[in-house]
């Protein structure tokens, strides 16, 4: 939302066998960070930043919000996974602990 950011539209790829659109942020973030959504869904797909590929996958709806279970971190030299996530339980608070604010 910072105004002084930058977007450009990447060239579409493939991923996890769909059309991906990609968009690249900059300016605020360096370097650059390239985000791609499924083509159909519009879900978020994929974040390549740094030295890493994050790809997200198993989305599911909970209290009207949809999410991805599944996160996989790839290093971008070897294609090797670092990192596995996996959201197992999610609950919606009632309200925000002390201190933070909407």
């Amino acid at each position: 939302v910072d105004p002084a950011s930058k977007l450009e539209l990447l060239p579409a790829i493939v991923e996890s066998e769909k059309p991906a659109l990609g968009l690249r942020i900059s300016e605020t973030i360096n370097p650059p960070m390239d985000l791609y959504f499924d083509q159909d869904a519009s879900r978020l797909l994929r974040i390549d930043w740094r030295s890493d590929i994050h790809r997200f996958s198993n989305w599911k709806e909970h209290d009207g919000m949809w999410y991805p279970a599944n996160c996989v971190g790839y290093k971008k030299a070897s294609g090797k996974p670092w990192y596995f996530t996996e959201i197992i339980e999610l609950e919606r608070l009632e309200s925000l602990p002390d201190g933070l604010q909407r």
